[in-house]
């Protein structure tokens, strides 16, 4: 009976069909969330390059980077793996393509839709410092999913990944076991609030959401 879902990055697409035509609504955050860690990077004096799992998270945030990219005026180089998933928890990049040779002694961002136990974030992130030469690897997600023992991962300091950033699509005011992970720096929330609450008024009055910046 419900009139109308907003669904943010969703980790397949075809969910939108199988709602039905104007039934769900794909909100992406990946601008957001991309923006905010390139703001970030500008303390360091490093070149940058995408870590995307695989060919297809590539093609979903094509148009995202492109808009990015114009409005920063950067290049950032793109490097995709070819992810096989062993449970519905873990995940193992097999192999690696596209610019590999602008991971040397770059920090290399790793963007994904979501992050459960952090266990194929860190093993990625071990690839890309051991294999590839990174200087730092960040995470970016939407969703932070942070399965129990997922904090005691990323507190570790032999944890290959420096930094992870998610939004708080699902909230960490109820999780105080992560509290410690984000006044370390560690992790860092990008909130969703401003954006919700402007999708909820768009929506209300039959607004395009594409006009939301």
């Amino acid at each position: 009976r419900l009139d109308r879902i907003i669904a943010a990055d969703l980790h397949a697409p075809q969910v939108v069909m199988a709602g039905g035509t104007g039934l769900i609504t794909e909100v992406s955050l990946v601008r957001r969330i991309l923006q905010r860690v390139l703001e970030d990077t500008k303390t360091l004096d490093l070149p940058l390059c995408l870590a995307l799992p695989d060919d297809g998270a590539a093609k979903r945030i094509e148009s995202v980077y492109i808009e990015v990219e114009k409005s920063l005026g950067i290049h950032l180089p793109i490097v995709f793996g070819a992810k096989r998933r062993a449970t519905s928890r873990q995940s193992e990049i097999k192999e690696l393509f596209g610019e590999l040779e602008a991971l040397k002694g770059a920090l290399a961002i790793m963007l994904d839709d979501e992050l459960a136990t952090g266990g194929t974030n860190d093993h990625t992130a071990a690839a890309l410092k051991a294999k590839h030469g990174a200087a730092q690897v960040w995470a970016a997600v939407t969703h932070g999913v942070f399965c129990p023992g997922a904090e005691v991962r990323f507190a570790d300091t032999t944890c290959s990944v420096d930094r992870v950033y998610s939004t708080d699509t699902i909230p960490f005011d109820s999780r105080p076991h992560l509290a410690e992970l984000i006044q370390s720096g560690r992790l860092r929330v990008i909130s969703w609030l401003d954006d919700l609450v402007k999708l909820i008024y768009f929506h209300h009055w039959d607004l395009s959401i594409r006009a939301m910046r």
